[in-house]
């Protein structure tokens, strides 16, 4: 990871050289597929298809997303609110997250 050092040798050095390409375009992309699945809820909701209320998490997507990099295997998660997108970046189906569960 860069120090302070670094910087000042290179400002325009990237300070998440350290977790790679790959890593980097596997957040990017769980941030945009995040955001569809945020937004079919939305959606739904707006179509009345979604039974009692919606508590969405568009525009945090990078959190989700974060949170579930971090996590090792066996690590457990409790969301209550706004947890659409954390269930999702763990790995459960969108079908499971916003299937017949969000319909009624």
């Amino acid at each position: 990871m860069a120090n302070v050092e670094d910087r000042a040798l290179a400002p325009n050095a990237s300070l998440n050289d350290d977790i790679g390409e790959e890593t980097r375009l596997r957040m990017y992309r769980m941030q945009v597929e995040l955001r569809e699945a945020e937004q079919r809820a939305f959606d739904l909701f707006l179509q009345n298809l979604v039974k009692g209320t919606s508590h969405l998490s568009l525009g945090q997507e990078a959190v989700a997303t974060g949170f579930a990099t971090a996590m090792k295997p066996g690590d457990l998660s409790f969301c209550t609110y706004r947890g659409h997108a954390h269930t999702l970046a763990r790995g459960v189906p969108i079908e499971k997250v916003l299937g017949t569960d969000a319909t009624g």
